[in-house]
């Protein structure tokens, strides 16, 4: 007589789809009311751009006219030197034309305006702006002297402009932050983050002083010997450097909100967005798009001689601070979505990874 065989199920999918259970992605209008309830909230988030725009507007101009003005004669005389030479007559005229612009640049440009640093800083309406005036007469201006003294001031204003960003972006973080218990207010903690949003600052400067200003250079040149190659090669150094700057969007979110270092935080950032970039992507574009067209079709239209700017100095403030802390909150919801989603494929990929149970 034939022994039995014991038999187990078996079970087998033979679906090869893993549906994951999804959370609610990040929503872009929940992130922009909260974040402006939150600045709406906490009004004196709004002091350290304001109080910027106030001395931009109405404090001195630190002019280096002199340095600038001698550097556009330089580019005058060269290219005088050269108007025998096949295409440079043509040059000389496009010089001429926008020769009163350049004038005009040089001698109300402000070096104060490199109180906004970027990416991370407090943002300004009036930085590098031309200021002639104000609602209490002409600028005062504080010449400078030399390009070492200009340099040193520089980087004097490039250190406190990103210890003011860092502050700023700290205190917007804090009080966005979605857990309670890590609102409460810490010299340590804002130490801190001061000391990574200055050491990112400088860390991106110098790739651009590395990177970015030799292509340019190399584009310029290109330009000269033919003006469609240095289309070409400006067109793809825009399009490398939003490339690689819009991944690292979210980098001071992550070490101000989930405490990481730099480097994991920039991790982070791009997994985020590589993850859900439909809907990251949009929330930038639209951030930049606000902020821009407001800036220029609402906050400026006031002349600098009127108090009416005082209006448009104050809504650039709620404004910008508002849409810092929404990048805040929807960072979270969209880092706490991601990591759900993550959790479920990892689980429902090590069950189908077992088709047979006996």
């Amino acid at each position: 007589m034939p022994s039995k065989a014991g038999c187990g199920k078996i079970k087998y999918c033979m679906d090869t789809k893993i549906a994951v259970e999804n959370e609610r992605p990040p929503s872009i209008f929940q992130a922009l009311v909260k974040g402006f309830n939150t600045i709406a909230n906490h009004a004196y988030l709004l002091i350290l751009p304001f109080l910027l725009d106030i001395f931009l507007w109405i404090g001195p101009n630190l002019s280096t006219s002199k340095t600038l003005n001698t550097f556009i004669n330089l580019m005058e005389k060269s290219i005088q030197q050269q108007i025998t030479q096949p295409g440079m007559t043509e040059q000389l005229s496009q010089f001429e034309t926008i020769h009163p612009l350049l004038v005009e640049f040089a001698n109300t440009f402000n070096l104060f305006g490199f109180l906004t640093t970027t990416p991370i800083g407090v943002p300004s309406l009036l930085s590098f702006q031309s200021v002639p005036e104000n609602p209490f007469g002409m600028i005062q201006k504080i010449a400078t002297t030399s390009m070492t003294e200009e340099f040193l001031y520089l980087v004097g204003l490039v250190v406190i402009g990103s210890f003011l960003g860092g502050i700023f972006f700290s205190e917007i973080g804090r009080k966005t932050h979605q857990n309670a218990e890590q609102q409460f207010f810490s010299f340590a903690k804002l130490g801190t983050d001061i000391l990574w949003m200055v050491l990112i600052n400088f860390s991106l400067w110098i790739m651009v002083i590395l990177v970015l200003f030799p292509s340019m250079a190399i584009a310029v040149l290109a330009n000269m010997i033919n003006q469609t190659v240095g289309n070409i090669i400006y067109f793809v150094l825009l399009l490398v450097l939003f490339w690689v700057i819009i991944p690292l969007v979210f980098t001071p979110h992550g070490v101000i909100i989930q405490r990481q270092n730099p480097i994991k935080a920039i991790l982070a950032s791009i997994r985020l967005i590589r993850f859900y970039l439909p809907g990251t992507g949009f929330f930038i574009l639209f951030s930049l798009l606000l902020y821009q067209g407001l800036n220029q079709l609402l906050w400026l239209q006031p002349k600098f001689s009127s108090f009416m700017l005082l209006g448009g100095i104050f809504g650039h403030a709620f404004i910008c601070s508002g849409l810092l802390a929404s990048s805040f909150i929807y960072y979270q919801d969209g880092i706490r979505w991601m990591n759900h989603n993550l959790k479920k494929f990892a689980q429902q990929s090590n069950q189908t990874s077992r088709p047979f149970q006996a």
